[in-house]
């Protein structure tokens, strides 16, 4: 494993693109998460559906887009010029002033939650640590996810 991961980031960090045989190497762990959580365990799915989203691996630009999605958020390289545009008309809206809940899996292996919530949220705000959960608590917990749902729509009510 540690072998595939030290192929595909030296490869990809030097911005070419194309397939390669690390892929489907590195697309199982990424798959998972990358990490366990405290209880030790992954997100669990079937191997039909690991084959499913496996079939992306494949893509030509797969190592180009991971990496551009992991850089990203942290400002890390610039968004895609397509959407700035958008991206300074969404920056200029108001506050955000209905009950918001952010659910983050305990086990997300990219990025913890942040310290403190956006200033642009106003309103009522909770931020709930899923443990076991990694990247997608509406797959991975789907009772928690609704039943925080079910709560965030009394607090309008």
């Amino acid at each position: 494993m540690q072998k595939c991961l030290g192929r595909q980031r030296r490869q990809g960090l030097s911005g070419d693109v194309g397939p390669r045989p690390e892929q489907k190497c590195l697309g199982r762990p990424r798959h998972q998460g990358l990490r366990p959580c405290s209880c030790g365990s992954y997100w669990r799915f079937t191997e039909a559906e690991f084959a499913a989203s496996a079939a992306h691996f494949d893509n030509p630009d797969f190592v180009a887009v991971v990496l551009h999605s992991c850089r990203h958020p942290f400002a890390l390289v610039p968004g895609d010029p397509a959407h700035e545009d958008l991206e300074m008309a969404l920056a200029r809206l108001p506050p955000i002033t209905v009950p918001a809940m952010d659910l983050h899996g305990e086990a997300h292996g990219v990025n913890p939650p942040p310290s403190r919530p956006s200033s642009r949220l106003t309103g009522p705000f909770e931020r709930r640590i899923l443990p076991c959960i990694g990247h997608n608590p509406p797959r991975e917990a789907p009772q928690n996810f609704a039943n925080a749902l079910l709560e965030l729509a009394a607090w309008s009510a």
